[in-house]
């Protein structure tokens, strides 16, 4: 595959490392490679970076673009925006904007039917796959006992992340990253609350709890760095634990103390090929990709609620709707009735005074036709819901032909 660089932070520079160091892959053309211009054009000196990144939206220049993080997010937006919509294979680090822009690109790909893509350093970890069957975190109540490993009725999980850079932005995006494995082991969550302290500038103390629809719940802490910057995650049961070591550089390590015990080193997990091999499967139409965007993007929102939790001291709560263009017309459509109902109902409060008054506007043209002015205005209203018809027969007439043949290749 010929993939492109846009935006080269640390994750995306471990990724192009990987790339280039296979035959089957080509790092075709770098973008704003920042800090790590020369190494990279030292791994990759045939690649282009002479032209303008907006090439990229050219289909057939590459089978995909890696965005990473770094850039200002208005910049990244609009890039993230450009690309999907032109149908190029995007895979962004995760958390690549806020959640709800994250949302309105999930509409966006769906329209067009494109590809996008979350990454982020351990996100296709087996041990994340492998946890919920071998010991049922995922399985109901009833079924609790299925595995050897199981460990009876799952009580809670504790996840301890410790960080070089305890600075809000990175322990954030951070959260972002872990609210998504705690997501892949013990499902979807529902609420959130947090405790700490979240300064602009210096040291960040957090605590982040979280219930997830099956009732289990979750807490995610900071914690300072012991011998190096790693994650834990203990999952406690009515018969045992789970304890799985998360260092970033180093195989991770699962040990189950239950009814029957088990200890698992992951030394042999290539993470880059998975990448890539799922990407292709992808593309083929063989399968959909796991996670999908639009889970990271609720992993996302847990981390950006978390502030607002802690500044209200508040519990909040997280729907987990599948958001689609139909449903967010539907909701300006319903703010704007509502803003409708209110302004009619003043007007005829307004009528009722002046008429109560005794005040002759009815000498004025425009206050004699009042009713006809209020009835246009709710029956142009009315008019407005049908955009929804032809915004899916434009969106039919958008969408690719899944019969087309291959895409001319063209030169950056």
């Amino acid at each position: 595959m010929k993939f492109a660089l846009l935006g080269v932070d640390e994750d995306v520079w471990r990724l192009a490392q990987s790339l280039a160091a296979r035959d089957e892959h080509e790092l075709a053309a770098i973008f704003e490679p920042g800090d790590y211009a020369r190494e990279l054009f030292r791994l990759a000196p045939h690649a282009e970076t002479s032209a303008a990144w907006d090439t990229l939206a050219l289909e057939g220049v590459v089978d995909a673009v890696i965005i990473g993080r770094g850039a200002p997010v208005e910049t990244r937006i609009e890039q993230l925006k450009v690309i999907v919509q032109a149908l190029v294979p995007v895979v962004a680090l995760h958390p690549a904007c806020e959640y709800i822009v994250g949302y309105e690109l999930e509409m966006i790909r769906a329209d067009v039917g494109g590809t996008l893509v979350p990454y982020y350093p351990g996100m296709l970890h087996p041990l994340l796959r492998e946890l919920p069957q071998l010991v049922g975190s995922l399985a109901p109540r009833d079924h609790a006992r299925e595995s050897p490993f199981s460990l009876g009725s799952i009580a809670h999980l504790a996840f301890e992340r410790s960080l070089a850079v305890r600075e809000r932005d990175a322990v954030l995006a951070q959260l972002a990253r872990d609210a998504d494995m705690i997501r892949q082991v013990l499902g979807p969550i529902k609420q959130v609350s947090a405790m700490g302290n979240l300064p602009d500038h210096g040291p960040v103390q957090l605590s982040v709890q979280m219930t997830t629809t099956s009732g289990i719940l979750a807490r995610w802490s900071l914690e300072p760095v012991v011998e190096q910057p790693r994650g834990l995650l203990t999952l406690t049961g009515s018969e045992g634990k789970a304890i799985c070591q998360l260092p970033p550089d180093a195989p991770w390590h699962l040990k189950i103390t239950g009814p029957v015990a088990l200890e698992r080193v992951y030394d042999q997990f290539d993470e880059p090929a998975l990448l890539c091999e799922q990407l292709a499967a992808t593309l083929g139409a063989a399968r959909e990709f796991s996670p999908a965007w639009l889970e990271v993007c609720r992993a996302a929102e847990i981390a950006e609620t978390t502030p607002r939790c802690i500044r209200r001291g508040k519990t909040i709560e997280l729907f987990n709707e599948e958001l689609t263009e139909a449903s967010a017309f539907k909701g300006v459509m319903a703010v704007g009735g509502c803003l409708f109902l209110m302004l009619g109902l003043l007007v005829l409060f307004i009528v009722a005074m002046v008429e109560g008054v005794g005040i002759p506007a009815h000498r004025f043209g425009l206050w004699a036709n009042w009713p006809v002015y209020l009835f246009a205005a709710f029956f142009g209203f009315l008019l407005l819901q049908l955009l929804q018809v032809f915004a899916r027969g434009n969106a039919a007439k958008r969408k690719p032909p899944t019969d087309k043949p291959p895409p001319e290749k063209h030169t950056l």
